[in-house]
């Protein structure tokens, strides 16, 4: 894993500090995106909003970002609305993402089905599709399945009228294909440096625009949907906007239908009428068929409960068994063990913070994000699992939201070098050089001779050296300072 990429300079034309009416207007505009797309403008997106702002500004000739938002505020154009939320909302996707899942889906979801239903359409729904990667692999896993384009109803939405179209292109840079087999590679035609999902596959998928948060869900109860992806969506929504959806997708679902979530995202006493599918480092959720209550039944003698099994390990012992295996590097059989037990154990905060720092070491960075933010909603003065937030924030380039977490650990604990060193970083990356100096020199002060704990334990998760922190530091001061 790269950890200390050198700062790049961001040439953005306009500053996050604006007037009282400007910061009035902003707010205005945050609370027309949450009416009409039920997204949250919370810190992690907060520097997404002001690149969307600065963006549009750029493209309708606007001067400044305070004069697009004036114009906005009296606009009656609610187009532009929707390029804003386009903007503001992260399009990043792959092939086959979360493969794990994908094959749960695959070899038991699928047979499931067509045993179930063998002479029915099948009906497949993937919302918050994105680019269509998600859509065009759940084609070429029913393809390979032998699923015939003529007896399956695959439906792609999503909120963003750009990325709809560019799903429809279906072409794509030739680096997507990074990872696959040589017989999914063979669906794809390579032309130079992109690639175009073959007409065969295409044909399976249908592309609408459908908005998560209004009435209107694409469904009729005499053909309700089978399946239902929608992962890595509900992360941007508010808890009672995330239980609303939750609930909609649910009456959509045909009973014993199955929902697909992201890898990070809960509905842990969000919503009931559930139960968990489980595999190997995944997990599905199963809309429960409604039960009858069965007759009563005759008094019987009390039969004692069997004494527990060996084998039923309790869940504890499992936690410290999963925390020696990260801690000996096997982060994936770390996350293969515990994701099922997530969503049985969401409140658990040692459990979240321990998924978190197994995906950060797989180099999954939004799942660690997911799981870090679940964390930090649990225990807010735990500065290890902050500060492993920070991280994920720098290397996701949002420097304003790892700067605030990095504040709020060294209000906590002042003596944490790395995050002294990592504040550096993104305020040298900010332009804040004055602030960046500082930050490198309080880190030199701590790192070289009085670590902390904190300190040894961050870098044997980053797996950097004590030496090697000091002098990527050391560089980096006599970057803004050759005298030092």
């Amino acid at each position: 894993m790269t950890v200390l990429p050198a700062p790049e300079p961001r040439n953005l034309a306009f500053s996050p500090s604006f007037d009282e009416e400007t910061e009035l207007r902003l707010q205005l505009i945050k609370e027309r995106i949450l009416c009409r797309s039920g997204i949250v403008i919370s810190l992690g997106h907060s520097s997404m909003l002001l690149q969307a702002l600065y963006h549009r500004a750029f493209e309708l000739r606007k001067a400044s970002i305070p004069d697009y938002l004036k114009w906005l505020e009296h606009s009656a154009d609610e187009r532009e609305l929707a390029r804003l939320i386009s903007r503001v909302t992260v399009h990043t996707t792959s092939f086959f993402r979360d493969r794990n899942q994908l094959d749960l889906f695959a070899s038991r979801v699928l047979p499931q089905l067509i045993a179930r239903h063998p002479a029915e359409m099948l009906r497949i729904w993937s919302a918050g599709c994105s680019t269509g990667e998600e859509p065009y692999s759940i084609a070429m896993l029913l393809a390979r399945m032998g699923v015939r384009r003529s007896r399956v109803r695959l439906l792609a939405t999503d909120i963003s009228p750009n990325v709809l179209h560019q799903a429809e292109q279906a072409r794509y840079p030739v680096a997507a294909l990074t990872g696959m087999s040589e017989a999914e590679r063979a669906l794809f035609q390579v032309a130079g440096e992109h690639c175009t999902v073959g007409k065969e596959i295409r044909d399976y998928v249908e592309f609408h625009f459908h908005n998560l948060v209004t009435p209107g869900y694409p469904h009729q109860e005499s053909s309700p949907w089978d399946v239902i992806f929608c992962r890595n969506v509900l992360i941007y929504f508010h808890p009672a906007t995330t239980r609303q959806i939750v609930n909609s997708l649910k009456d959509c679902l045909a009973e014993d239908g199955y929902l697909l979530l992201g890898t990070g995202e809960s509905i842990f006493q969000i919503a009931d009428g559930f139960q968990v599918q489980s595999g190997p480092s995944a997990f599905i959720h199963q809309k429960k068929t409604p039960q009858r209550a069965p007759p009563p039944a005759a008094p019987k003698k009390r039969v004692e409960p069997p004494a527990p099994s060996p084998q039923q390990v309790p869940f504890q012992r499992a936690l410290a068994e999963a925390t020696t295996w990260l801690e000996q590097g096997q982060a994936p059989r770390c996350s293969q063990a515990m994701i099922p037990l997530f969503l049985l154990h969401a409140d658990c905060f040692e459990l979240s913070a321990l998924l978190g720092r197994a995906a950060l070491a797989q180099e999954r960075i939004d799942e660690a994000v997911a799981f870090f933010l679940h964390a930090v909603q649990i225990d807010s003065l735990d500065v290890l699992t902050r500060f492993y937030l920070a991280f994920c924030f720098y290397l996701q380039g949002m420097d304003q939201e790892a700067a605030l977490q990095l504040q709020k650990v060294l209000f906590l604990r002042g003596d944490f070098g790395l995050s002294h060193y990592y504040l550096g970083l993104t305020s040298h990356r900010l332009g804040d050089l004055e602030k960046a100096h500082l930050a490198y020199r309080n880190a030199l002060g701590i790192l070289p001779a009085h670590p902390s704990s904190e300190d040894r334990q961050a870098l044997a998760q980053l797996t950097l050296t004590l030496e090697e922190a000091v002098q990527a530091c050391q560089f980096r001061l006599q970057q803004l300072d050759p005298k030092s």
